[in-house]
């Protein structure tokens, strides 16, 4: 089995990698781009999962797929609301990467923000709007569960992430405001 070289990161470089991710993200204004940067983050912090559930370091992981890492690193009941919207955030990056039709994608977009349990605007600008909260959150969840398994206190992130979740919400209000759509169908 050849080794997999990764970038060494341990348990307290997470909140290190977090802040190196928000700002990474803030910078893109191009939705089709943060699909592919957001998957690859993602990929990051379930290689770590992974290692720390097996106690192993992350250079002994084999190389696995999005799909196959998703569900390894995210195995188990406890998880499993989390991993299908993991997974669904990989089909959006492969929808984009493998379709040249904006419409597959954007149909691929509208499943993910339905399974985040957010509202479907109608409206192309007012989805990838909503799209950018689930792929926040996607991320914000999944780095919640690292920390949890590295056993790192949360309770500062967890507050900061409830704090988000309230400005979110009103973020959404205003984004859907008129719009015929309804939490989780599309409009």
């Amino acid at each position: 089995m050849r080794k997999q070289e990764r970038k060494k990161r341990t348990s307290t470089q997470l909140d290190a990698l977090l802040k190196y991710v928000i700002a990474d993200l803030e910078k893109l204004d191009n939705q089709e781009l943060r699909t592919f940067k957001a998957a690859i983050l993602l990929e990051y912090l379930l290689v770590f999962i992974l290692a720390k559930r097996l106690n192993v370091a992350e250079d002994d992981l084999p190389n696995l797929d999005y799909a196959d890492l998703t569900t390894l690193a995210l195995a188990g009941s406890a998880h499993e609301k989390l991993r299908a919207k993991i997974l669904k955030v990989g089909e959006v990056r492969n929808y984009l990467g493998h379709y040249l039709d904006r419409d597959v994608w954007l149909s691929k977009v509208r499943e993910l923000v339905s399974l985040f349990g957010l509202p479907v605007p109608t409206r192309d600008d007012q989805l990838l709007l909503v799209y950018d909260l689930a792929l926040s959150d996607s991320y914000i969840q999944v780095f919640l569960a690292a920390s949890r398994i590295a056993s790192v206190d949360t309770t500062a992130l967890e507050q900061l992430v409830s704090e988000k979740r309230r400005s979110e919400k009103a973020i959404l209000e205003l984004i859907v405001k008129g719009s015929p759509g309804k939490k989780g169908t599309p409009a």
